[in-house]
């Protein structure tokens, strides 16, 4: 089980490894590291995708942008919160080894890629988007510049001088741009739909015209107060769709930018999301699709530098192999030629090769996982599910009653694994300290706003 060889290996020569200066004089692409644009579309179902199947053309431009990069069809995140999810992106660790969750932060003990990247001689900068990407949990730890935007146009207006002003200076650069314009929107304010983007994007799908989902209050919705007519269902569908197709056009004209300062082809592309949706599937709106295939499965688009030995060989393909968040990270060093500390547990995404997939929600109760080998999926906490995602890809026919023995033989694997993950913690060093955050009152005013606690 490679994941656990993994974890074993971290534990004995991570202080080595994290020790050791990053790889100077390199001699990757004319002795020029390449830069690095990461862009996390919150909230984004991967099934919501024209470039994935989905029937509506809710995504030309990075539809576009798909054939010019590696586009991988099952690639899933570490869990269906935005916290947890980004932070195993920057960390390269499973949930059970950052720890952080709502109420707690990352000790300072963990290495973020941004650091190794910024001692690599990189400018880093971030633009986000929501609270649970505030360095209170530590996210700013390695950025030169960390800002907060309050939606899609705002930060694409800071983003085209930063990148500016990156250009004149000829070094490489990491630039992280999160949005949030899929996510939904302040869902105490009646009156206002459930995803609420400008409304030439909003009502771009829209079905059914004559419906005014708005005479229903968007909490009432989102938290599943009522039952929706499917006219109703259908249009808050398709003004989640319409949020997309904003995000497209905020993603293309940063892009457009990169290529216009002549920065495009050198930079190492990769445009993903942190979790999907509900959308009433499996019954609800809330929770962000939880531990189903359409909470975890993300969208996650690749375009290699323009000197890179595979750049040609990953221009318009699709990639089936089931990847996850955790190898982002180990990605962006292995393009950049930069060691890989033995603390992340992903695997660069240059690797082929199937993973076993892992999502972890922990400091809720009861605490849920959800784990993937091969076509079976296995979701639990107090009782489990078991699905074949090949014959059942939408997961309406449980077979744990069916198939006791590849239950048992999946929670010892997951037992295993969760050891592991905790012993790396702690041999990290990671439990040591108080990483426990307190949100203030206007802070959990906001994140009542937009459904996250009660």
């Amino acid at each position: 089980m490679r994941l656990g060889r993994i974890l074993l290996k971290s534990c004995c020569v991570f202080l080595t490894a994290l020790l050791c200066a990053p790889a100077s004089g390199c001699h990757w692409c004319n002795e020029r590291l390449p830069s690095v644009l990461l862009i996390s579309i919150d909230t984004l179902r991967a099934d919501h995708l024209s470039c994935y199947g989905y029937e509506r053309e809710t995504s030309p431009h990075l539809d576009a942008f798909s054939q010019d990069a590696a586009l991988f069809e099952n690639a899933y995140v570490q869990a269906p919160f935005t916290l947890s999810s980004h932070m195993s992106i920057f960390t390269s660790l499973f949930p059970a080894s950052h720890d952080v969750d709502e109420g707690r932060k990352l000790s300072p003990r963990l290495p973020l890629v941004t650091e190794i990247l910024r001692d690599a001689g990189y400018t880093t900068i971030a633009f986000y988007g929501g609270y649970w990407l505030d360095p209170t949990y530590g996210f700013g730890r390695g950025f030169d510049r960390y800002e907060q935007h309050h939606n899609g146009e705002e930060g694409r207006d800071k983003v085209f001088p930063a990148l500016a002003g990156i250009a004149a200076t000829d070094k490489p650069f990491f630039l992280f741009f999160h949005l949030m314009d899929v996510h939904c929107g302040k869902l105490g304010t009646k009156g206002d739909p459930v995803y609420n983007t400008p409304p030439a994007y909003r009502d771009f799908f829209l079905p059914h015209p004559e419906v005014d989902t708005t005479r229903y209050l968007a909490r009432d919705i989102f938290e599943d107060r009522i039952s929706l007519a499917e006219k109703d269902r259908e249009n808050v569908v398709a003004q989640y769709d319409g949020g997309i197709l904003y995000a497209d056009r905020i993603v293309d004209q940063v892009l457009q930018s990169l290529k216009e300062l002549g920065l495009y082809e050198p930079t190492l592309i990769i445009i993903t999301s942190d979790h999907g949706e509900s959308l009433g599937d499996h019954g609800t709106f809330n929770g962000h699709g939880l531990f189903w295939e359409n909470g975890l499965r993300v969208p996650l688009l690749v375009k290699l530098p323009s000197c890179h030995s595979r750049r040609t060989e990953w221009r318009g393909k699709r990639i089936l192999d089931r990847v996850q968040s955790v190898d982002i990270a180990p990605t962006i060093l292995s393009v950049a030629g930069l060691p890989v500390p033995a603390s992340f547990q992903g695997q660069s995404l240059l690797t082929a090769g199937d993973r076993l997939v892992l999502a972890q929600r922990l400091h809720r109760k009861p605490g849920v996982t959800a784990l993937i080998d091969g076509p079976y999926k296995l979701v639990g906490g107090l009782n489990w599910r078991l699905f074949d995602l090949v014959s059942d890809p939408k997961e309406i026919r449980p077979l744990q009653a069916e198939r006791p023995d590849l239950v048992r033989m999946m929670r010892g694997k997951f037992r295993v694994l969760s050891r592991e993950l905790q012993n790396t913690r702690g041999l990290l060093g990671a439990d040591e300290g108080d990483t426990t955050v307190t949100l203030d009152q206007d802070t959990r005013e906001k994140l009542q706003a937009l459904g996250y606690l009660k």
